[in-house]
C-alpha cells in the first residue's frame, strides 16, 4: 500500500509532529536543521521552479521568512539568518559564530530571551519559541495557498512525498515459511486431537 502526501499533508502528519518529538525529546540542535529546511521548503511554493532546484535555497529561505513569520526580526535578519543559521547547521550541523542556540526546558533559558542580541550582539534563539513560530508560519502558508494567487497551486497539489510499504522478499519467505509451519502444527494437533 502507499500513500501520496502533498507539501501541506506532509508537513501536518510527519514534520510538525516529530520536530515537537525532537523538541520534547530534548533534542533542540537537529530541530533548528529541520526548521530551517521546513521555512526553505514552503519558501519554494512561492516560485515556479521545481523542488529540487538547488540553487534557489538562499531566496527560498528567505521568501519563506519574509512573506510567512510575522516577527520583523526574522525579516530584517534573512540574510544574516540564512548566513548563520541556515547554512551552517545543513552544511555544517553547527551553527555561525553569532547566533546562540538553545531551549527552554534544556538549558532554562526564558522565552523572552527569543530573538534578542547578546551584549558581544549574537542573536539568541529559543527552540520552542522558534518551533510556534514556524508553525503559525505554517499556518499563514496554508491560508495563502487557499486565497491567493501567490503560492504555486501545482506545487501544492502534486505529490510531495510518497510513503509506501516496504516487503522485502527475506522477511516475506520467513513469513510463508512460519506460516506453513503453524498450519502444519495446527493440522498435526487436530489429527491428534482427532485421533
Amino acid at each position: 500500500m502507499s500513500c501520496k502526501f502533498n507539501v501541506i499533508e506532509y508537513f501536518e502528519e510527519f514534520l510538525i509532529p516529530d520536530l515537537q518529538k525532537m523538541i520534547n525529546a530534548h533534542l533542540h540542535h537537529y530541530a533548528f536543521i529541520v526548521i530551517c529546511q521546513g521555512i526553505e521548503i514552503l519558501g519554494s511554493c512561492f516560485d515556479q521552479k521545481e523542488f529540487n532546484n538547488h540553487k534557489l535555497s538562499e531566496t527560498r529561505f528567505r521568501i519563506g521568512l519574509k512573506k510567512l513569520f510575522k516577527n520583523i526580526k526574522y525579516k530584517n535578519n534573512q540574510s544574516k539568518l540564512y548566513q548563520v543559521l541556515r547554512g551552517p547547521m545543513i552544511h555544517q550541523l553547527r551553527p555561525g559564530g553569532t547566533i546562540y542556540l538553545c531551549s527552554k526546558n534544556k538549558d532554562k533559558i526564558p522565552s523572552e530571551y527569543h530573538l534578542q542580541l547578546t551584549n558581544n550582539k549574537a542573536i539568541i534563539f529559543v527552540i520552542e519559541e522558534f518551533f510556534k513560530d514556524f508553525q503559525n508560519a505554517f499556518s499563514n502558508f496554508k491560508k495563502l495557498s487557499t486565497s491567493s494567487g501567490i503560492i504555486n497551486q501545482n506545487k501544492i497539489k502534486e505529490t510531495y512525498i510518497m510513503v509506501e510499504d516496504i516487503i522485502l522478499p527475506a522477511i516475506n519467505k520467513e513469513h510463508r515459511t512460519n506460516k506453513n509451519i503453524i498450519e502444519k502444527l495446527i493440522g498435526q494437533i487436530t489429527k491428534s486431537i482427532d485421533d
